[in-house]
């Protein structure tokens, strides 16, 4: 993000659409009209990919699969600017 005016930018924001396969320790919580997230956390732990929802808002989650794949990267544009 960049300072703009005063007001914060988006900058080289994307949507990503990630696959999971073989997910196991499925844990969703505070599941809303919102479902903010502070970020993504992914580690391996025990051979598995460890994914990890970062609670906002009370929206949080957490799973492990064994095979995990970015699918597609574009590019977002807002419908209108701030």
């Amino acid at each position: 993000m960049t300072m703009l005016e005063g007001q914060y930018v988006l900058a080289n924001d994307s949507v990503v659409h990630f696959r999971f396969e073989d997910v196991s320790e499925f844990e969703l919580e505070g599941f809303n009209q919102q479902n903010v997230l502070s970020s993504l956390n992914l580690s391996i732990d025990a051979d598995l990919l460890h994914v990890e929802f970062e609670h906002c808002y009370q929206f949080s989650g957490e799973f492990r699969a064994r095979k995990g794949m970015v699918m597609e990267v574009t590019p977002f544009k807002p419908e209108t600017d701030l």
